[in-house]
């Protein structure tokens, strides 16, 4: 595959790879590539920018480039026990930037009348959830939220309860995140990563 060198030192090169766009899945074939290299010690690859930062045994300079300018994306297969959770954590960036990028597009372009309504239309789950907390007798994270939000509604402060939401939102957003991939680590963690069984029979 054609690629640049970037940088490099004693043990350590980073090379920009000439893909129009890297996906995940390509990243994994490169990663798992590379780290198969009996002299690579460690491999980090940025499906983002096609770059690959990768640590070696120095000694095994030219062969990493020669290995590095027969690989060849579109042969390499990823053995099916292969996960590296590079899909999930770049699917929550993209909802996390889309999720701030709505955010300064509604302060900056939407009209303040039309924010407000916002506002107070986005505020209703949030002080339903926080009633239904107080009528079960129990106070709870929610009723607090509530608290703040009809607050900052009540005294006319819109972009404060706009402000909360939207960090309260993010909060879950990063909350969802981390409990999936500590899920998908901890499955990785635990993965055999076996080809072969024995089969006691009879």
């Amino acid at each position: 595959m054609k690629c640049r060198i970037l940088h490099e030192s004693k043990d350590r090169i980073r090379v920009h790879f000439y893909l129009s766009h890297m996906t995940c899945d390509e990243a994994d074939k490169l990663e798992n590539y590379l780290i198969g290299l009996s002299y690579v010690r460690e491999v980090k690859v940025s499906e983002r920018t096609s770059d690959a930062t990768i640590r070696y045994d120095d000694t095994n300079r030219d062969k990493l480039i020669s290995d590095l300018s027969h690989f060849d994306i579109e042969e390499v297969q990823l053995p099916d026990s292969y996960h590296s959770g590079r899909q999930l954590s770049h699917d929550y960036q993209d909802k996390m930037f889309f999720h701030i990028a709505k955010q300064l597009f509604v302060r900056l372009v939407v009209p303040a009348p039309l924010r407000v309504i916002r506002s107070v239309i986005k505020s209703i789950p949030y002080v339903w959830n926080g009633l239904k907390s107080l009528a079960r007798g129990k106070l709870e994270v929610s009723v607090l939220d509530a608290t703040s939000i009809l607050v900052s509604i009540l005294r006319g402060d819109y972009d404060t309860a706009g402000n909360v939401m939207f960090l309260l939102e993010v909060g879950d957003l990063m909350d969802e995140w981390t409990r999936k991939k500590s899920v998908d680590d901890l499955a990785r963690a635990m993965s055999l990563d076996v080809d072969k069984v024995w089969l006691v029979s009879d």
